[in-house]
């Protein structure tokens, strides 16, 4: 999840113009998390396959550049700041 920690300029004519809708949300709802979970359980949704390699901070750059020119099939990657 992505979060604005400051404020974030939005043209509200262009969204007019796009017909945006916005949805803010604090958190999922329980039938949602009910959902995922009988997904899982039933063998629907394979978690292992969501999860990407994890990375030092300075392999950051590298990394995006990898992802955006498709040249691996992570979707998710996890940075330690330890490695």
């Amino acid at each position: 999840m992505g979060t604005c920690t400051k404020p974030d300029f939005v043209v509200p004519i262009l969204a007019t113009f796009k017909q945006v809708k916005l949805l803010f949300s604090m958190a999922y709802s329980l039938d949602e998390f009910r959902f995922t979970a009988e997904m899982l359980d039933a063998g629907h949704v394979e978690p292992r396959l969501m999860m990407g390699q994890t990375i030092a901070l300075e392999e950051v750059p590298d990394m995006l550049i990898s992802m955006r020119t498709r040249k691996n099939n992570d979707v998710k990657v996890q940075v330690d700041l330890f490695l």
